[in-house]
């Protein structure tokens, strides 16, 4: 094969020949070793990828168990106080305390606004529809 390709074209009135140099290009074969290299550095890298994703996975699991205990740990004080709050209120003593502290009275014979049914008709002076 000749590393020489020739062609014609027309240009007006004339007749171009060209003669163009065709260069070759020696295909070398990798090595073996080098497939497996690269085979071999492109599994480090996946397997680091998979290590540093599943660390992170780890740690942000690790965070919101941390969290969600501090979160439990909170809650459960709470309830300790509203438990022993709850003891105070159903204490008559610490009731009676109080209502004497603040010059409270006790209620006696109480009446009720809504007690009698239709108190609209009796506030506007008009007599109760027989039923």
């Amino acid at each position: 094969m000749s590393p020489y390709y020739q062609f014609s074209y027309a240009s007006g009135n004339q007749t171009v020949h060209r003669q163009v140099q065709h260069e070759t290009y020696a295909v070398t074969p990798i090595a073996p070793a080098t497939i497996l290299n690269m085979l071999l550095v492109a599994l480090a890298g996946g397997l680091l990828l998979f290590y540093i994703i599943e660390a992170n996975a780890i740690a942000a699991d690790q965070y919101t168990t941390q969290a969600l205990n501090r979160e439990v740990q909170t809650l459960s004080e709470t309830r300790m106080e509203l438990a022993q709050q709850q003891a105070q209120f159903e204490n008559t003593s610490v009731l009676t305390s109080f209502a004497l502290e603040h010059n409270m009275i006790e209620a006696k014979e109480v009446s009720y606004l809504f007690e009698s049914g239709n108190v609209a008709y009796h506030l506007s002076g008009q007599d109760l529809p027989v039923r």
